[in-house]
């Protein structure tokens, strides 16, 4: 299964719009605020592991580097942020079924909407809280995507030094949930005990990710 070029754009165009109102006021009293932030990030994800409950499969996730890109925004006078995203983990998937086992390449990447509350500690320093949705997209050698929803708490810091406010360091820690059904199993045996492994996942599929990077305010 894969986001639909109409899913994508009923996203892009919601996300637009949310930003768009919210520049509205932030502008509405004439004074320039700066209302984006935009943050590369790079750390390590650890974490996931599901079994398939109809074929009995096992799968494991190596743990490895995570990097990505997040875009905040600030609506004038408001207590929180709204915040999209995305991240992206290349890793190995080890597939075990009856004491077979396999090893495939596999890219997981996480698409996010949600919000971002900053608690200040002193001039410099932001403690923050954070909580998204979204879709997560498994992309398994030799078994094509597949996607599902997913949703994500952390928590973290962005620090300002000197007197500026436009650049920060930043770091987050970020668990994900990621919720994954299964389809009703085949009518037919199949030889082939990994056939079906992209798809007929029955599990929560857990993750663990940290990361440091720069914010840039706009």
């Amino acid at each position: 299964m894969f986001i639909s070029p109409n899913l994508r754009l009923s996203l892009a165009l919601g996300s637009l719009l949310l930003m768009a109102a919210s520049i509205g006021n932030a502008y509405s009293f004439g004074e320039p605020i700066r209302v984006l932030h935009l943050s590369p990030l790079l750390g390590y994800r650890w974490g996931g592991s599901f079994k398939n409950s109809d074929t009995g499969n096992s799968f494991d996730m190596d743990a490895s580097p995570a990097y990505g890109l997040m875009l905040e925004h600030h609506p004038r006078g408001s207590w929180h942020k709204l915040q999209f995203g995305w991240t992206r983990q290349e890793s190995q998937l080890s597939i075990s079924n009856g004491g077979i086992s396999q090893d495939r390449d596999v890219t997981v990447d996480y698409y996010h909407v949600g919000m971002q509350v900053e608690v200040p500690y002193g001039e410099h320093l932001f403690m923050t809280t954070t909580a998204t949705i979204g879709a997560s997209s498994f992309s398994v050698q030799n078994e094509g995507n597949d996607t599902h929803f997913f949703g994500s708490l952390g928590a973290g810091f962005k620090y300002f030094p000197g007197d500026q406010k436009r650049i920060a360091l930043r770091g987050d820690l970020r668990g994900y949930a990621t919720f994954i059904f299964t389809d009703p199993p085949p009518t037919t045996p199949t030889p082939d005990p990994f056939e079906e492994s992209s798809v007929h996942l029955d599990d929560v599929f857990w993750q663990l990710e940290a990361t440091l990077g720069l914010t840039i305010t706009f």
